[in-house]
């Protein structure tokens, strides 16, 4: 008993650890959708650029680095929203073996015959518990360096979102549709960031369970 105590995860760290990979890959769900604005956005941005001519020269070499980040955040929206999804489902392995292992130590205690057989049923149990707990933990470890990933496309869209309202504001004919453009590429920019910065906080929730 005194193994199984020391081994068992309690069933509302892993119900907190269901909930918060779940709730990640929502989230990232959502992210995936606005990154995939802000490429559209940028595509816009491209073609009016393309319009104007040599003198929206700087403005299109910004609106294709900022669609190829665009198309990179959704790439790695997706990776992380299959990996929560990955993790939830280990989860929920994870804890039918542990409610199994708690019902064969109540077992073991209370029955003399089959000591050996019910023993060796207690370790497989256990041993399967640690070898998905070892899994999510790598998983999670996974999924911290791509939200960091991710994190730093934002912030790198944000400046190129910056420079091309500057290259905006020169270009006085079109200043207002770029000017829009420009505003929708930070709304979505900010949007994603907070996705982000939540997504982050719930990972330590996971990497605590």
């Amino acid at each position: 008993m005194q193994q199984h105590n020391l081994h068992a995860i309690s069933a509302s760290a892993m119900a907190l650890q269901t909930v918060a990979a779940v709730n990640i890959s929502a989230r990232l769900f959502l992210a995936q959708k606005s990154a995939a604005k802000l490429s559209l956005t940028a595509k816009n941005l491209s073609v009016i650029a393309a319009r104007i001519g040599v003198d929206a020269a700087g403005l299109k070499v910004l609106s294709g680095f900022y669609d190829q980040f665009a198309q990179n955040a959704i790439k790695v929206a997706g990776d992380i929203n299959r990996l929560a999804q990955r993790i939830a489902r280990n989860t929920m392995v994870r804890w039918r073996c542990h409610l199994f292992s708690q019902k064969v130590a109540v077992l073991l205690a209370n029955n003399s015959n089959e000591q050996g057989l019910l023993n060796k049923s207690f370790q497989q149990a256990i041993a399967r518990e640690q070898q998905l707990q070892q899994g999510n933990l790598s998983q999670c470890r996974q999924l911290e360096r791509l939200l960091a990933e991710l994190l730093d496309y934002m912030m790198t869209m944000q400046v190129i979102a910056v420079n091309a309202r500057i290259e905006a504001c020169s270009l006085s004919g079109y200043q207002l549709q770029l000017t829009q453009l420009a505003e929708a590429i930070e709304r979505n920019s900010s949007g994603l960031l907070a996705d982000i910065t939540h997504c982050q906080f719930r990972l330590k929730e996971l990497l605590l369970a």
